[in-house]
């Protein structure tokens, strides 16, 4: 799968699976900085998932709690904190963003279903709870 030889390689971090259990998302270096990576664990192939230049990739992967599936990465360089794995999952940002635009908004969690959300108003350091239509 992956060839390490400790004490020479640079480390290798485990992130977690897929929906698909063949599909095993890691960080390595690329270059001198860590990267994402996903492994198809049958055909032994990696592909590089997200990388920056000027820092290391280390945030803990975000699963749906629709779908199970892995759908992005925190991240704290990225937009809300987030780097997702499909552009679309920025949408509901960007639609909280046009309606609370005087605020730094962060999603603080789902519920199971996706339905409702927990919300933090930076500017009112206030929780509130969102019903999402």
């Amino acid at each position: 799968m992956l060839n390490y030889t400790t004490f020479e390689d640079k480390p290798i971090r485990v992130k977690g699976f897929s929906l698909d259990p063949n599909i095993l998302y890691l960080t390595k270096h690329n270059g001198d900085k860590r990267a994402l990576y996903k492994m198809n664990l049958t055909s032994k192939e990696t592909s590089l998932i997200f990388a920056h230049e000027d820092y290391d990739i280390s945030g803990d992967l975000i699963y749906s709690t629709v779908n199970k599936d892995a759908i992005g990465i925190f991240d704290e360089h990225s937009p809300y904190g987030r780097y997702y794995f499909n552009d679309d999952d920025y949408s509901f940002h960007d639609a909280l963003d046009k309606v609370l635009s005087d605020t730094n908004n962060y999603i603080r969690s789902f519920s199971k279903d996706q339905s409702i959300l927990f919300h933090y108003l930076s500017i009112k350091a206030l929780l509130i709870l969102l019903a999402m239509a």
